[in-house]
């Protein structure tokens, strides 16, 4: 890890695909049932892949299921 919130990986010529993840970070969040901010741990995903073999949709999917499971670790 390099610390980074942010970056792009790039796959490598036998990649389909690439997932990054960002360093973890405490950010403001609004909290509609205590009407306040309150802090929460937040991180980027980002998916880089060969739109050759796979479709935006798709790999949309795919970084929705993996966030999912991020946020609710125990449906792994």
């Amino acid at each position: 890890t390099f610390g980074l919130t942010w970056a792009t990986p790039i796959p490598l010529p036998e990649q389909t695909l690439v997932l990054g993840m960002g360093a973890a970070r405490r950010v403001p969040s609004w909290d509609e049932k205590q009407q306040r901010f309150v802090p929460v741990m937040e991180a980027n995903l980002t998916l880089s892949f060969d739109h050759r073999v796979l479709d935006g949709g798709a790999a949309g999917r795919l970084l929705a299921r993996v966030a999912g499971l991020l946020l609710q670790p125990e449906n792994l």
